[in-house]
């Protein structure tokens, strides 16, 4: 994909109101940039997992990782909490990472990801530091027999897709 909109509603009527727009403006797009796009694919989801700030400072790339779970979600949900989340944060004790979110579809049937694994890193000194600093967690991690558990059996549980780096372009405070 060349282009992400993470948008977060507020209630049930607002995304309502948000899938009624739509069907005048898919992807809430006008025709001039309808036109610039070759597809739109949208998923509803929810955060389950978020951790760090966004802050103010630097310039922070994002690594996006999609997944497709092959668990129910109840086993996929300890899944991050005991292989997924410890890893994260020890990468933001690290410093590397500022923030993370994992996402779930809300309907995973249709779409072509599960979960979502949005990454955001301190710039690119911190993506560029991204492999030492997963050696090093793992590694001290690897001597919790749970978290190994998990890391040994991970290909039984996701399937990881094709990742992406980002940036951020744009932001719109919250709505009231």
């Amino acid at each position: 994909w060349s282009g992400m909109a993470v948008l977060d509603f507020s209630s049930e009527q607002a995304l309502e109101r948000f899938h009624a727009a739509e069907h005048k403006f898919p992807a809430a797009l006008d025709r001039a940039e309808l036109a610039l796009t070759s597809s739109i694919e949208t998923a509803e989801c929810e955060t389950v997992r978020d951790s760090g700030s966004d802050g103010t400072s630097g310039s922070p790339l994002y690594l996006i990782i999609p997944y497709r779970y092959v668990v129910s979600e109840d086993a996929y949900r300890t899944y991050l909490d005991h292989y997924t989340v410890p890893q994260l944060r020890g990468w933001m004790k690290a410093g590397i990472l500022s923030r993370y979110q994992i996402d779930l579809a809300t309907f995973p049937a249709a779409r072509p990801w599960s979960a979502l694994l949005v990454l955001r890193y301190r710039g690119a000194a911190g993506l560029a530091r991204r492999d030492a600093v997963k050696t090093q967690v793992r590694a001290a991690l690897a001597h919790n027999p749970d978290w190994k558990t998990f890391s040994e059996n991970k290909a039984h549980i996701r399937d990881e897709l094709t990742p992406a780096v980002a940036e951020l372009l744009a932001s719109a405070p919250p709505a009231k």
